[in-house]
């Protein structure tokens, strides 16, 4: 019997250690710094800079610098992490832990393909929350009828890799990637 009760303790440790790692886990511990913060695509789709947009306010940089996607279907989710700052059901400004303003938003002829859900100032999102949707039946009658936006108000979009992406996907540039070059204008 004396083997059952070091069973026992030695399982009881282990999940003790477990829990304890858990629990000291912070969940915003990657957007303390500028070098681990997440940016994820925000939905699936074609990836593209913004001066493949249709839209003069997005391709002449008006709003900030940033990215847009053609979305092909799926949920729309947070591609940073940080607290909301104003919501509508068109967009999202979202502030990093860096005191960066991201916004999500949309363009083109069929807005209505696409909704945000709303969320009070202040509310906190981590990257890769599902914050809304694409009615699937519109986006295959207009394929290219809607852009989500992803717009750094006050500084330059970090280096990207374009193309096809998945929501959730991170989207920082690798080293060695060699699909576009996101311009950076000093």
């Amino acid at each position: 019997m004396d083997w059952w009760r070091k069973l026992r303790r030695l399982r009881k440790s282990k999940l003790v250690t477990i829990s304890r790692h858990h629990s000291d886990m912070q969940p915003l511990h990657m957007a303390k710094t500028a070098h681990d913060i997440a940016l994820v695509a925000p939905a699936t789709g074609q990836m593209q800079p913004l001066i493949n947009s249709n839209l003069e306010l997005f391709r002449n940089k008006m709003m900030g610098d940033g990215v847009m996607i053609w979305p092909i279907g799926g949920n729309i989710i947070a591609p940073v992490s940080g607290i909301v700052t104003n919501s509508s059901s068109e967009q999202l400004n979202i502030k990093t832990a860096d005191d960066k303003e991201v916004i999500l938003t949309f363009g083109g002829e069929n807005i209505g393909i696409a909704h945000l859900a709303r969320y009070l100032a202040g509310q906190q999102l981590h990257a890769g929350d599902t914050i809304g949707t694409l009615n699937q039946n519109m986006l295959a009658a207009y394929p290219k009828g809607i852009d989500i936006y992803v717009i750094w108000t006050n500084n330059n979009v970090p280096s990207m890799t374009y193309g096809s992406v998945y929501a959730g996907q991170n989207i920082w540039k690798i080293n060695g990637d060699s699909d576009y070059e996101a311009s950076t204008d000093d």
